[in-house]
């Protein structure tokens, strides 16, 4: 397996347990770019973890970050 997490395919159930958002908010999110594009399985849309897991570590890294007052010292 060469240590590599298999990339499973969620549906929007199980990507609303792991993102906790509402359907409505997730969808204009996606719309929007703010969440990852679902790939299209017939009329199902999947996402993948890979991406939600880059999301996550996204959000957390902006959190970290300091916030500027946009004042100069």
């Amino acid at each position: 397996m060469g240590g590599k997490m298999e990339d499973r395919l969620l549906r929007l159930k199980e990507v609303l347990e792991i993102i906790p958002v509402s359907r409505a908010t997730w969808y204009r999110g996606v719309w929007a770019g703010f969440y990852p594009q679902p790939k299209k399985h017939g009329r199902s849309s999947l996402w993948r973890m890979s991406d939600l897991q880059k999301l996550i570590v996204e959000n957390q890294e902006n959190r970290t970050k300091p916030a500027s007052s946009g004042i100069a010292p």
